[in-house]
């Protein structure tokens, strides 16, 4: 399996027209050591584009990988481009998220790690999250539906690892939920990311339900090495969850 551990295999949040309690700003937040964390901008886009798609496919030689493979990563790199260009342009006037870790270089800084955080619709009867849904709907049960915060793409750079870096921008997310009201944060994982269940669960995170391929939204995904290109396999997936500290 080829990614990096903390990597969600999901698009940027939907926009939920709920809104959030309060914005977080543009402050520096906190971090560890020479690395810090804040609201992503639009000059980060190439750095992040970068990152993302080697935190999902990873790197592309010619003379190991050959010109296929090659090809589909330029590919794959223009489209997370674009998403990711359209995600950030949300990023001033819709309610969500966008953090990033970055560090000072001799040619500026330097972006290592993302997080995109935004709330949306869970269904408490079937524990699962309505990522489509951006408003209550009408007939819902008081005590079915409720809103809550939920992390995606999640990616650090593979020479950052093992850095206290994704744990950082877990905890700011988990942080900026806790400051707004909120008693939990959830999140979506590939139930065949061992390493990524693994980060979670030290964090404090539990599987709250489970569901096959082709459930719940379409299940999960990985990206698996096939010949001389890529493959994205659909699989099961699980959601997970860590209650935060009662305000």
């Amino acid at each position: 399996m080829l990614g990096c551990a903390l990597f969600l295999l999901a698009p940027p949040a939907a926009t939920p027209r709920r809104p959030f309690p309060r914005r977080l700003g543009r402050p520096l937040l906190c971090a560890p050591a020479d690395i810090r964390v804040r609201v992503v901008e639009p000059t980060d886009l190439t750095q992040l584009a970068e990152l993302c798609t080697s935190a999902l496919y990873g790197e592309a030689d010619i003379w190991r990988d050959g010109p296929i493979a090659v090809a589909q990563r330029r590919q794959i790199l223009q489209e997370q481009r674009n998403a990711l260009a359209r995600r950030i342009d949300l990023e001033g006037d819709a309610e969500s998220l966008f953090l990033v870790a970055i560090e000072p270089s001799k040619y500026g800084e330097r972006v290592c790690g993302c997080l995109d955080l935004a709330v949306h619709l869970f269904d408490a009867e079937e524990r699962r999250f309505e990522l489509e849904r951006d408003a209550m709907p009408a007939a819902a049960a008081a005590d079915r539906y409720r809103w809550s915060p939920y992390m995606a793409s999640i990616a650090v750079a593979a020479a950052d690892r093992r850095r206290g870096i994704g744990g950082q921008l877990v905890q700011t997310a988990e942080a900026w939920a806790e400051r707004n009201g909120y008693t939990e944060v959830m999140l979506e994982v590939s139930d065949r990311n061992e390493a990524a269940i693994g980060f979670y669960e030290r964090g404090g995170y539990s599987t709250l339900s489970t569901f096959a391929e082709g459930e719940a939204g379409g299940g999960g995904e990985v990206v698996v090495r096939r010949g001389v290109q890529w493959v994205v396999e659909p699989t099961g997936k699980r959601v997970m969850r860590k209650q935060l500290c009662e305000s």
